[in-house]
């Protein structure tokens, strides 16, 4: 059992639920699940790896969120988002140091290559 924790920043309940799911189910533990930029921000504190939407809750930015969080600590963040084939948004996430981009729908696979990834890294 992995005793890293994961920050979920995901704005449609479900799919939050779902990953929570999926990162328990890896090892991981969910140190909370939040839906806003500013919430993100404040949650990133104390965790390990934060796991990120692009559009959050308010109109929120996950990349700005990313930015924010990385201000004040280096940790891996993984990005998770519908919008991976956007050639320059996925040039943007994939340029922040210590980040992964996967396209949703999430596989377990996928989730746990690219924490693999970015826990390798850091």
């Amino acid at each position: 059992m992995d005793s890293r924790k994961i920050l979920i920043v995901e704005d449609e309940p479900l799919i939050a639920w779902s990953l929570a799911d999926m990162i328990r189910a890896l090892g991981y533990e969910v140190s909370a699940t939040v839906a806003t930029e500013g919430a993100a921000v404040a949650g990133a504190q104390g965790c390990d790896a934060v796991l990120m939407d692009y559009r959050l809750a308010g109109g929120g930015s996950g990349l700005e969120a990313a930015r924010k969080i990385r201000e004040s600590a280096d940790m891996p963040i993984v990005f998770c988002t519908a919008y991976a084939d956007e050639p320059g948004l996925a040039a943007e996430m994939r340029a922040v140091p210590h980040a992964a981009l996967i396209a949703k729908p999430v596989s377990r696979a996928k989730l746990q290559e690219a924490l693999s990834q970015v826990f390798a890294a850091s």
